[in-house]
């Protein structure tokens, strides 16, 4: 009887065993499967991911383009390149020109072709706009137009994918407060955590006061981003003046004895 009940158990744990596997690698096919072409920006760097889909296992030759709005190459790279039967997905960096600001990247379009080596298979390949597969950060700032002079300060910083759906999970934050005729002075430094925020607390310089800006400056793996906020310092005497000035409104009620009448 323990003989059977064992066997029973045994087979259990390898149907179950099996499933999970099966599901596992489903799952794996389908995310690769229904992947979009995605691009990502960063210090003069085109990173791209091309998901295919193979009739067969073989090498060959992939060519990837950035082609201007009429249709030019302004930037191709050709390379070796294996593809595995069923979904796979490519990766390739692309050195943009210096004349090729990122403000016209989003104008172009991104071209690739993969061709088997020694064989006739029909050839892998697809045009898509830029502006549709790059991913780009935002930095969300919930902050005060004001600020004590010398004070301490809290804001909350997140950085989420264009989409506001999608936490950028890695990078490095810095706020500097812009001085006018001298160089920023940093006041944090910090890491996004994984839910694309960080806790951010700074002191302000004591002697400043009047109109400022902050600039927030966030490293990514999507690329760089820069958010600008204009605040006001105060000082911390003239509002104590302010509020020694001030005097209390409204009517002084006195009260009526009717004895009097």
């Amino acid at each position: 009887m323990k003989k059977s009940v064992a066997f029973f158990l045994s087979i259990a744990c390898a149907m179950v065993s099996a499933t999970v596997a099966v599901l596992t690698s489903r799952s794996l096919a389908l995310s690769t499967e229904t992947r979009p072409v995605s691009a990502t920006f960063a210090h003069g760097v085109l990173r791209v991911s091309i998901p295919y889909t193979a009739p067969r296992t073989g090498e060959g030759s992939l060519v990837v383009e950035i082609l201007d709005p009429e249709d030019r190459p302004a930037v191709k790279i050709d390379r070796h390149a294996d593809a595995n039967a069923g979904h796979g997905l490519w990766n390739r960096e692309l050195v943009l020109p210096k004349n090729l600001p990122f403000d016209e990247l989003v104008w172009h379009r991104l071209r690739y072709r993969f061709t088997y080596a020694e064989e006739k298979a029909d050839p892998i390949d697809g045009v898509i706009s830029i502006s549709r597969i790059l991913r780009l950060p935002v930095v969300h700032v919930l902050g005060q137009p004001s600020y004590l002079s010398g004070g301490a300060a809290a804001v909350r910083l997140i950085v989420n994918e264009a989409d506001n759906e999608t936490p950028v999970t890695s990078g490095s934050v810095q706020i500097e407060l812009a001085l006018p005729g001298h160089p920023n002075q940093v006041l944090f430094t910090g890491s996004l955590n994984e839910r694309g925020t960080t806790p951010v607390q700074f002191r302000f310089p004591a002697s400043l006061a009047g109109r400022h800006s902050l600039r927030y400056v966030v490293d990514t793996s999507l690329g760089p981003v820069e958010h600008v906020e204009d605040i006001r310092l105060e000082d911390k005497s003239s509002i104590l003046l302010t509020t020694e000035k001030r005097k209390p409104s409204g009517r002084v009620r006195t009260p009526i004895d009717s004895r009097t009448r």
